[in-house]
């Protein structure tokens, strides 16, 4: 958790760096495998995640993600 809050302190870590370290450390708080952070981009209609090099796009209003925004 202390790495966590550690991390959001960091002041020019960029919305990138900040959903990987959320989501590395996120399924070790849980004791889940792995998750996905979703920021809302409600200007554009869209969730937006960050899985490595790998900038993933989804309607806001598709799928379980969706659902839950």
């Amino acid at each position: 958790m202390l790495d966590v809050v550690r991390a959001l302190q960091v002041p020019d870590l960029g919305a990138p760096s900040l959903m990987f370290q959320l989501s590395s450390k996120a399924p070790l708080l849980v004791g889940a495998d792995r998750c996905t952070f979703y920021l809302a981009d409600h200007e554009h209609g869209e969730l937006w995640a960050v899985q490595g090099d790998v900038d993933l796009r989804v309607p806001i209003d598709k799928g379980i993600a969706g659902l839950a925004a």
